[in-house]
């Protein structure tokens, strides 16, 4: 009984450094010194190691999703001015479902993915047709 919750506190104690180290929560200046007895016991008991390797994944899997949070959080870009220019050409300047001659010009992009800015997945059309295009394929999905 006593023995046993004095080792689960010693093994808390030791998965503190541990956790801290690898969450990045402590610079290596401020590290604390673990003696080698200590590390070495605390990696003989299995429970320890399976611990050890589970905070380890979790480490990584969170340092990945944080690399992915910070690069799809960058701004979206819109179809480049070549590939506006070249669809509104081949379009004769007008929307490509009313017809009419585009003053006011919405790029669609025919997909739905607005990250796919190839020149095959895009429409130029009036702001009404946009509209109701977009709408469509919201109720679509």
């Amino acid at each position: 009984g006593e023995d046993c919750s004095n080792q689960i506190i010693n093994t808390n104690s030791n998965l503190d450094v541990f956790v801290n180290a690898f969450s990045g929560n402590v610079e290596p200046s401020n590290f604390i010194v673990i003696f080698f007895s200590k590390v070495f016991d605390f990696l003989v008991r299995p429970s320890s190691v399976i611990l050890l390797f589970s905070i380890l994944a979790t480490g990584i899997v969170l340092n990945t999703l944080k690399k992915l949070k910070k690069s799809t959080n960058k701004a979206r870009k819109g179809f480049s001015q070549v590939t506006r220019e070249r669809i509104l050409r081949k379009q004769n300047d007008r929307c490509i479902y009313c017809r009419k001659n585009l003053t006011v010009i919405d790029y669609h992009h025919k997909n739905g993915n607005r990250s796919d800015n190839r020149e095959n997945n895009c429409q130029a059309l009036c702001p009404n047709c946009h509209a109701i295009k977009t709408r469509k394929n919201l109720i679509k999905n």
